[in-house]
This record gives structure tokens, sequence and C-alpha cells, in this order.
């Protein structure tokens, strides 16, 4: 009797386990992009200043993403104009952070970021620069959140990206909103 139990055991042992292998199985995660690059169009304004207007800027940032749903984000800005004193000015600003992408498989992808770093640029009083103008370095941090629209495996469209931005120090004062809207260009793969 205990030979003929151990027999059918052995001979059931394989129906048993091909359902229990086949759970254990994990899928193929789709591939994801190592690197991609953000060039687009952005307009800001200054909170705080009724009489401020949109101002309109070019947009760059470089994403290296780690997984599918998170990415570290570099954007280094510049800036170019003159003073109502007809006097140019140049300031720059680079900010990195991480970025969280939410449904990161799907076709339109939200994200949320936050950002830090640093600007520097021309100190002014009352709208007027000295000659030569005294320049500072602030603390920046910016709060954006976005959505994403995949376009192709290679490009995107990214349809908005809306940002709240701080800076502390000589340059404080300068809190604004900006939103921006451009492609997305994906480069190399992640297995």
């Amino acid at each position: 009797m205990i030979k003929w139990s151990l027999v059918l055991t052995i001979a059931g042992l394989p129906l048993i386990c091909a359902p229990v292998e086949a759970q254990d199985r994990p899928t193929a995660s789709p591939a994801t992009s190592r690197t991609e690059v953000f060039i687009g169009l952005g307009g800001q304004r200054a909170l705080g200043d009724e009489e401020s207007d949109w101002g309109s800027s070019l947009r760059f940032a470089i994403d290296m993403n780690l997984s599918d749903r998170i990415a570290l984000v570099f954007a280094p800005s510049l800036g170019v104009g003159v003073a109502t004193n007809d006097r140019s000015w140049v300031d720059y600003a680079v900010v990195a952070g991480p970025r969280l992408r939410f449904r990161a498989q799907k076709r339109v992808v939200p994200f949320a970021q936050i950002l830090a770093g640093f600007g520097r640029g021309p100190v002014s009083s009352n709208g007027t620069l000295p000659s030569p103008p005294d320049h500072a370095t602030a603390f920046m941090m910016s709060f954006a959140g976005g959505v994403d629209v995949a376009l192709t495996p290679r490009f995107a469209w990214r349809a908005f990206q809306f940002e709240e931005r701080n800076q502390f120090g000589e340059l404080s004062g300068n809190h604004c909103v900006a939103a921006s809207t451009g492609l997305v260009i994906r480069f190399g793969t992640r297995k």
C-alpha cells in the first residue's frame, strides 16, 4: 500500500508543480530609456508683482532615469536681458533633484519633481543696475508637476509643466510661477 501511495505521489507531483512554476516566473519588464532631453518654450511671472508680465524663455533639462518611475533631473538655465537704464545683464542657475512618474508604462505619464540648486545674477535696486553691476548668489528651490504624452518610443511631448520657483539669499524676493511645453527626446534603453 505504501508503494502505491508513493508511486501516485511521484506521478502526480508534476501536475501540482507545473501551475506553481508558471506563477513564480517574473514577467519581463519593458525597456526604459536611460536618458531624456527636454527642449521647450516656457514663460514665468513673478508672484506678488501686479505689473509684471509673463516673460518667455527657452527651457532645457536632462533626465537620467534610475528606473521606470524615478529619474534624476538636471536643469541649467541662462538669462540675458537689459535693465531700465540700458545696461545688459546675464544670470544663470543650476538645479537638480528627483522626478517621480506615475503610471510610468502608459502613453500619458503624469509626474512631480522637487529641484534644488543655486542661481547667480545681478542685484538691482529699483530696477536699475549699478555700473559695473553687483552680483549675488542665491539658493533656489523648485516644485513642479506636469504630463508627458508618448508619441513614439524615442519622442514624447511634454504637454505642460507647471512650476513654482523660490530664491533665498541676496536675490530673495524672486518668487515666481512658470509654465512650459516642448519635446522630450529619449536616448538608450535599459532592459
